[in-house]
């Protein structure tokens, strides 16, 4: 801030004063969020066109070795279900040792703690069969499966639309096993049945997230295609796009001399809250420049100036200048 600039010129003239790199990028952040908070009036117009590829241009995937990860503990359900099951191994054990030893049911039952019942089950075994899952009967939902798949097929469609179609179709469960069967088609969808992957539905992404996007050193591909998409549409944005990643580019290659021609780009292009970050750069263009060949950085006085932020908010409006004057020399030599 001029403020600041000023105070330090004052009291260390012979200093050289170095600007921030971190509030460099944060101002020319809002500055994007601003700039693309008027351009895109609304946030359908940040959706990025969601093109399904056919199955013949889909990426072949190349075998990479990866490192495996160690198997997951057992949980505690699970450790329960093992140790019942050994519990019952033993058993079994145990009943065709006595019986081969010539001992009588109701003495092997009394002896082990165990029914009659099943001392006569386990004696006519030869091995003891795992415990089956109960087996459930047809669901609801299970006849309009195809139907599913041709409604998601179409396009994004929510939960309580599909409910509505079905029901006109004499579907009378509830949205629940709606939702459970699309989730179990969206998991293997073009894997089963092999038909095109469903289109994923769109969701437009806030203005302040584009410009993160932006300001990225190596976006993906990903990023870098919905970049593209919304610069092909907007020329204004196309051009401001293309200022601001230059000037990231600039500041983290330590080339401030480029920044004065990008300056002057910037007045030309009009846009005003570009326009009100160079203006702002122009004044402190000396510390700016600093900032891109100098490493040293202004973090420890931002910690300092935090931490009398916080005391000050701990005391506002319960003490005067001369208690925050004494806490804040205390908390420090606590500090150092």
């Amino acid at each position: 801030m001029p403020v600041f600039a000023e105070g330090v010129q004052r009291g260390a003239p012979q200093a050289r004063q170095v600007a921030d790199r971190w509030h460099l990028f944060q101002n020319l952040w809002d500055a994007l969020v601003v700039v693309f908070g008027q351009h895109l009036t609304s946030r359908k117009q940040l959706i990025p066109p969601v093109t399904p590829a056919s199955p013949d241009e889909r990426p072949v995937k190349v075998a990479v070795r990866q490192r495996r990860r160690p198997p997951a503990p057992p949980s505690a359900i699970e450790q329960a279900r093992a140790e019942r099951r050994a519990h019952w191994e033993a058993m079994f054990a145990q009943v065709h040792v006595l019986l081969a030893q010539g001992m009588k049911k109701p003495a092997i039952a009394k002896q082990l703690g165990i029914s009659e019942r099943v001392v006569r089950k386990y004696s006519h075994m030869t091995y003891l069969p795992k415990k089956q899952s109960p087996k459930y009967g047809p669901r609801l939902i299970d006849p309009y499966r195809d139907v599913l798949r041709e409604y998601l097929a179409a396009g994004p469609i929510t939960i309580a639309k599909l409910h509505r179609l079905l029901q006109a179709q004499g579907f009378t469960g509830s949205r629940a096993p709606i939702y459970q069967a699309v989730r179990q088609l969206r998991a293997e969808w073009g894997v089963t049945d092999g038909s095109s992957p469903m289109p994923r539905r769109a969701v437009p992404v806030s203005p302040q997230q584009l410009a993160t996007w932006v300001l990225q050193p190596t976006p993906s591909v990903t990023l870098q295609d919905w970049i593209q998409h919304v610069r092909a549409q907007h020329p204004t944005l196309d051009l401001t796009m293309g200022l601001a990643q230059d000037f990231a580019t600039f500041v983290r290659q330590h080339k401030p001399h480029h920044l004065a021609n990008r300056i002057e780009a910037v007045e030309l292009a009009g846009v005003r809250a570009l326009t009100t970050f160079a203006r702002g750069l122009l004044r402190d263009f000396d510390a700016i420049c600093a900032a891109c060949t100098e490493p040293w950085s202004n973090g420890p006085v931002e910690g300092h100036v935090n931490r009398i932020k916080l005391i000050k908010r701990q005391m506002y409006g319960r003490a005067t200048f001369d208690l925050l004057r004494l806490r804040v020399l205390y908390n420090g030599t606590l500090c150092t």
